[in-house]
């Protein structure tokens, strides 16, 4: 039981700080164009010389392939780390489910 409010903590933890690090780094940015997203796109444009770094992209080209990533968005986050090491620290699925 120790071991599964320590993976907690630790994961609470870890995402307040990746959250804390990216506002920072937003606010940065957006200070050094004095908080006008225009003003930020306005000069990406800029450097790059052209306005196509607005545009979509052609990431997904077919239906298909829009369904196929959709689904490994979906789907992926069952795999992700904070989720299964709540399996490898309890003895059985019944206690994983009584830990979240």
């Amino acid at each position: 039981f120790v071991v599964i409010i320590a993976t907690t903590c630790f994961q609470i933890i870890k995402a307040c700080l990746l959250l804390a690090g990216a506002s920072f780094m937003a606010f940065m940015v957006l200070w050094q164009y004095g908080f006008s997203p225009e003003a930020l796109f306005t000069e990406a444009i800029r450097v790059k010389g052209t306005d196509a770094i607005l545009a979509p992209g052609n990431f997904v080209k077919d239906p298909v392939s829009t369904i196929s990533f959709g689904m490994a968005l979906m789907f992926g986050t069952a795999g992700l780390p904070h989720i299964l090491m709540r399996f490898f620290t309890v003895p059985d699925a019944k206690e994983a489910r009584k830990s979240v």
